[in-house]
C-alpha cells in the first residue's frame, strides 16, 4: 500500500508552469498555487499553511508578502481591501520575480519531512509548504486536477463543477498527518 509521500515523490520531473496567489474571501483562506505538468498531466498544488520560496538560501517569496506594500511597510486594511487583487502588495512583485527562476523548470527532487513540511527542489529554488500550525484539518498540501471535474451540489440545489482532489495532506494536531483523496482511495482498484 502506498503512503502519501510516495505520491508526492512522483511529482519529480514535472515542469513548473505557474505560481499564483488566490486571495481569500471571508471563510475561504488565501492560498498559493503551483501549477505543474508533464505531458497531458496537469496538477495544481496549493496549501492553507505557510508557504515560501528560497533562492540560493534566501527567502524571495513568503506568505507574509501579501500584507506588505512594495516598500516593505504593512498595508493599511483600507488599502488592502481596496485593491482589485494583489497589485499593491509585495507578493505581486515577488511572484513575478520567483516565476523568472522556476517557470518552465523541472522539479528535480521532492523532500517530505516527518512533521509534514514538503519541499520541491527546482534548480537553485526551494518551494516550501510548511506545516506551521496545530490546527486540526488544516491543509498542508492539496493536489487537484483541473482536467478531472467532480460535481458538487450543496443544499441550495445548484450544481458546481470542481476540480477533483487527488491528494490532500492535513495536520491532525500535535504533529499528526493524515492523507486522503482519489489517489489514496484508488489504491485497491
Amino acid at each position: 500500500m502506498k503512503k502519501y509521500t510516495d505520491y508526492i515523490h512522483q511529482l519529480e520531473n514535472y515542469t513548473i508552469d505557474d505560481l499564483r496567489l488566490i486571495r481569500g474571501l471571508g471563510i475561504i483562506p488565501t492560498r498559493y498555487e503551483v501549477e505543474i505538468s508533464r505531458g497531458d498531466d496537469v496538477y495544481i498544488m496549493s496549501a492553507e499553511v505557510n508557504f515560501r520560496v528560497l533562492y540560493r538560501g534566501k527567502i524571495i517569496l513568503c506568505f507574509g508578502d501579501l500584507f506588505l506594500d512594495k516598500s516593505l511597510n504593512e498595508l493599511a486594511v483600507r488599502k488592502y481591501r481596496a485593491q482589485k487583487d494583489i497589485e499593491l502588495t509585495l507578493a505581486a512583485d515577488n511572484i513575478a520575480r520567483t516565476l523568472k527562476h522556476i517557470r518552465g523548470r523541472k522539479i528535480k527532487s521532492v523532500r517530505v519531512a516527518k512533521c509534514g513540511d514538503i519541499e520541491l527542489c527546482v534548480g537553485a529554488c526551494r518551494i516550501q509548504f510548511l506545516n506551521d500550525t496545530h490546527y486540526r484539518d488544516w491543509t498542508i498540501l492539496e493536489i487537484v486536477s483541473p482536467k478531472i471535474m467532480t460535481q458538487f451540489t450543496p443544499a441550495s440545489g445548484k450544481s458546481y463543477s470542481l476540480p477533483t482532489e487527488l491528494l490532500e495532506v492535513k495536520n491532525s494536531g500535535y504533529g499528526g498527518i493524515v492523507a486522503s483523496g482519489a489517489w489514496m482511495e484508488n489504491q485497491d482498484a
